[in-house]
């Protein structure tokens, strides 16, 4: 009976509603995640390929 009481959509949904923003949250930064890792892997693709960019301060 108890297990019924644990089910029923009600709770369910107020756990959603509350934790509504954590999930909006990973929802907006799981993309730029993958934006971030995506921009890294072709910084170091063209670092690989070009070798590194020469610095504009060739003294530092």
């Amino acid at each position: 009976m108890d297990m019924m009481l644990i089910l029923t959509p009600e709770p369910v949904l107020s756990i959603l509603r509350d934790n509504l923003h954590i999930l909006l949250a990973l929802v907006a930064v799981l993309p730029t995640l993958v934006l971030v890792r995506t921009w890294f892997k072709a910084i170091s693709l063209a670092v690989e390929l070009f070798g590194r960019p020469r610095s504009p301060f060739p003294y530092h």
